[in-house]
């Protein structure tokens, strides 16, 4: 099956979002995002888009508590609006203590976001976290082939400075797709990659569906402190974009 992930430049969905939130400027902004989608309809879209993995890992060993899988990633959520430019968060993961009924829990702190400006976050370091950090709910159960799909329990509520939407926070209410399969793929080796699928409902500054097929996330194991060089955004291990 094709996947068609739609990919509208930045510059007009701050002008979108902008006006939406402005105040008088906008008067209708449902009726301004609705035109701007419309005129992206018009902009030729990729042939081929991410897949995510559906490939079988024969005696996955599924991580439990202790394991090297846990630990800190960064995770990267690729959203229909501007795929290559994703939000990015710290995600600190551990897992259950019971092989028998394995599973995994998170935790989420919004990062500044690398595509905006200095000017516009010239209080922050790149990559600076931006407290709160999200309890998302949890756990979530694993299942036999260490796969799992998640709806959070809290709206995801990511401050301007974290995203490239808007100057205001962005909230959204969101299910990560069935994961890639997260196993240790040596005893005490961590897995590197953990991805999935992404939909639900953004909910501030305007409504907006992610849509299936066209949302992506990933989480990518580092030490909390230095980024890495490649950042990836879905299980195809695209890389995003450099940071501005």
């Amino acid at each position: 099956m094709e996947l068609r992930v739609l990919q509208i430049p930045a510059a007009l969905v701050i002008t979108a979002i902008a006006a939406s939130v402005s105040g008088g400027a906008c008067v209708d902004p449902q009726g301004t995002f609705d035109d701007f989608a419309e005129r992206d309809e018009k902009i030729v879209k990729p042939t081929e888009a991410p897949a995510v993995s559906t490939g079988v890992v024969e005696g996955c060993v599924v991580p439990v508590a202790g394991s090297a899988a846990e630990g800190t990633y960064l995770f990267a959520l690729s959203a229909q609006l501007e795929n290559t430019q994703p939000l990015m968060f710290r995600a600190d993961v551990t897992f259950g203590a019971d092989a028998a009924a394995p599973t995994i829990s998170f935790t989420l702190t919004p990062l500044r976001t690398p595509y905006r400006s200095a000017a516009d976050n010239e209080s922050l370091a790149l990559y600076e976290e931006i407290p709160p950090t999200l309890e998302i709910g949890g756990p979530f159960a694993l299942d036999a082939e260490g796969k799992f799909s998640a709806d959070l329990k809290k709206d995801l509520s990511v401050d301007g400075k974290a995203n490239l939407f808007s100057p205001n926070a962005l909230v959204a209410t969101i299910k990560l797709g069935l994961s890639n399969q997260i196993c240790e793929p040596a005893e005490g080796v961590a897995p590197t990659t953990i991805c999935g699928a992404v939909t639900g409902m953004v909910t501030k500054p305007i409504p907006l569906e992610l849509n299936e097929g066209e949302n992506f996330y990933a989480m990518t194991k580092y030490d909390g402190v230095t980024i890495p060089p490649e950042i990836f955004y879905d299980c195809a291990l695209s890389v995003a974009d450099a940071p501005l």
